[in-house]
């Protein structure tokens, strides 16, 4: 099963992971696709030196790339997590990469406000709601397991298990 989960790089997107993860079955294989709304430059300059792994090193934070390593090890039935950069502006636009990634699903972390990386970073929250594709709203304040404060709560959680 294809899911995107449309990302912040915050503790919200790893809890969302985890609740994707337990909302399907264990031998069902998962690919999840984090994917965040990035605008591009204007500049000629920029976009010639533009570069996914540039971007993702200076937009991806270190504890959130080791906390997601640690989710994928300590769960089998992740199949891939892959993160892509959405870069335009329509509802047209976003189908057109949902239907690429083959999509399924589309699981929201609905509880947290969007929190932007940089001044080009924009919330993709809307685009997904329009798309008619299953949508999950995860109200992740409610699950009382969860420690939101701190990457290690969340990690603890999933080993205790």
């Amino acid at each position: 099963m294809n899911i995107i989960i449309p990302t912040d790089f915050s503790i919200t997107t790893l809890a969302a992971i985890q609740k994707s993860i337990e909302m399907h079955s264990s031998n069902q294989d998962l690919k999840i696709t984090l994917v965040h709304g990035y605008q591009l430059s204007d500049s000629i300059t920029d976009l010639l030196f533009h570069s996914k792994s540039a971007l993702m090193e200076r937009v991806i934070p270190t504890d959130f790339k080791e906390s997601l390593e640690v989710i994928k090890n300590n769960s089998p039935s992740i199949q891939q997590v892959e993160v892509e950069f959405f870069h335009g502006w329509t509802k047209r636009g976003f189908k057109q990469l949902c239907d690429r990634l083959k999509v399924d699903q589309i699981v929201i972390p609905s509880n947290e406000p969007f929190k932007a990386k940089s001044r080009s970073s924009f919330d993709l929250r809307p685009f997904c709601k329009v798309i008619q594709l299953q949508v999950d709203d995860l109200n992740l304040a409610a699950d009382n397991r969860m420690d939101m404060n701190c990457v290690s709560g969340l990690i603890f959680n999933e080993l205790q298990r």
